[in-house]
């Protein structure tokens, strides 16, 4: 057995504020490990963010290459968004490759990453990921029903369905602390059962707390209260802090000789971006076709839905998402372009081309190729109707900048939001003019930095470091005793 890996994964938590809190004294494990190591910024696909980057991190591979982006993904025969499952994922991760080469490896709560079959060592998925893919399993079977009986149940679930005012997230903070807590005692009864050659551990509080915290860190932010900053402090800090507290006591429990790398998979900041617009911009550019009467009902249907009970909204969920998908793709089946389901930080625009989408209107070559234009100007011509800046940074060809064999599966355009600033409503001379009302209860929404922090001795791989170029830089780690 040579020197133990622990590879300790904190989704969505910004590495701006890490480095911010750390400096200031409030994050003093992780303090320690940037101090006696190297940071290194981690190379993100642009507007493709937890969908895309978990699974590239497991496997290796690039996004154009496994096609995951989204939890849901759009379906060219029905219209409609699948929702996808960590199975689908056919690229095996790394700690497989490396179990089969004789390695003894731990798998804890890796977001998106597929149950192994077979594993030379343990693995437990979805037990407090955010958004699972899958409900709760674990390798060996009863691995999971023991993990349970000692540290319990996910005590959150979906950070969605809790409300908005100061009660109710202060009840989600004191519930992703505690989910930090059980999954830290978790991955310590697991570390101290046997040595390991690898040990990988996730955590999601960061990512929750970035969605639903935002306004309440961010004196910035429209939604922020001070009254209610005062009676919460910064809920967002505390769960930091929590998590900081347990990477020190993971480190701790470590063999002294056993190398740590600390993995941010991709930052945060406040939810601005113009993407709940966007369906009724390229609707008024092809001339408002048929369905927009639909989409209209089943907009006033949502905001009717959004005002029930979260605990109704819990248990009634599927059955709504079912409706409002259905009225969706018949929407979607009779336009040229339309938006699909993507992260909103990033939008995504599918073109309804002829022979990949069941009822294509767009011909495949030239035809495609100038409705690429014609959105491209049009969405460069918009302005903030508050401010008069432009609000879209970038429209990205997604199958030129993500190659693959699976590029098809992903949108044909995304749309990089210019974020500085709330979008409320936006306008160009050749459009008119868009207002709506952004309904996410997420005030924090991704940001593409993230950051690897490596051990003084061990190897620096290449800054930055594509992030489907981690799952090497680690195989590698635990193929070797590098000192």
């Amino acid at each position: 057995m040579g020197r133990p890996l622990l590879l300790l994964g904190l989704d969505a938590a910004d590495a701006n504020l890490t480095l911010q809190w750390a400096a200031a004294g409030h994050l003093p494990a992780i303090a320690s490990l940037l101090e006696a190591g190297h940071a290194l910024p981690i190379e993100n696909p642009p507007g493709l963010y937890t969908g895309a980057v978990w699974p590239s991190f497991a496997t290796g591979v690039p996004v154009g290459e496994h096609g995951r982006y989204y939890y849901r993904q759009f379906c060219p025969d029905s219209y409609r968004a699948k929702r996808l499952h960590t199975s689908d994922l056919v690229h095996e991760p790394f700690w497989v490759r490396l179990s089969r080469e004789g390695k003894r490896v731990a798998v804890v709560d890796v977001p998106k990453a597929p149950l192994a079959r077979q594993l030379n060592g343990v693995q437990i998925t979805d037990w407090g990921t955010h958004d699972p893919e899958a409900g709760p399993a674990s390798f060996p079977n009863a691995l999971l029903s023991e993990m349970i009986e000692l540290c319990g149940t996910d005590p959150v679930g979906s950070c969605d369905f809790t409300g908005t005012d100061a009660p109710s997230l202060e009840r989600l903070r004191d519930g992703l602390i505690d989910r930090c807590r059980r999954r830290t005692e978790m991955a310590l009864r697991l570390w101290r059962r046997e040595p390991w050659d690898l040990f990988v551990l996730a955590f999601s509080e960061s990512h929750c707390g970035g969605h639903r915290f935002w306004h309440v860190h961010d004196p910035s932010h429209p939604h922020h209260d001070p009254a209610e900053a005062r009676t919460l402090g910064d809920p967002l800090r505390d769960v930091y802090r929590e998590l900081d507290r347990s990477v020190g006591e993971l480190v701790a429990a470590a063999r002294p000789d056993a190398r740590v790398l600390l993995y941010l998979s991709h930052g945060m900041g406040p939810h601005y971006d113009g993407t709940f617009l966007l369906d009724d911009v390229l609707r008024r550019l092809e001339g408002d076709p048929g369905g927009a009467r639909a989409m209209g009902l089943a907009t006033a249907m949502r905001r009717v839905w959004h005002r029930v009970p979260f605990g109704v909204r819990r248990l009634g969920q599927p059955v709504a998402d079912r409706v409002f998908e259905r009225a969706r793709a018949y929407d979607r089946r009779r336009r040229r372009a339309f938006l699909v389901p993507t992260n909103d930080n990033c939008a995504g625009i599918r073109l309804n081309v002829m022979g990949r989408e069941r009822h294509g209107r767009v011909r495949s070559g030239e035809e495609r190729r100038e409705w690429i234009s014609k959105i491209s100007t049009a969405l460069a011509e918009l302005v903030d109707s508050e401010t008069g800046r432009p609000v879209v940074r970038e429209v990205v060809d997604a199958h030129a900048a993500f190659p693959g064999d699976r590029s098809a599966s992903l949108p044909d355009l995304l749309v990089r939001w210019n974020r500085e600033t709330p979008i409320r409503g936006v306008e160009s001379p050749r459009l008119g003019r868009f207002a709506g009302i952004l309904g996410d209860i997420r005030t924090g929404d991704h940001r593409s930095h993230g950051l690897l922090v490596v051990g003084a001795g061990d190897p620096a791989p290449p800054s930055p470091l594509p992030v489907a170029e981690i799952a090497g830089y680690v195989a590698q780690m635990a193929r070797t005793d590098a000192t």
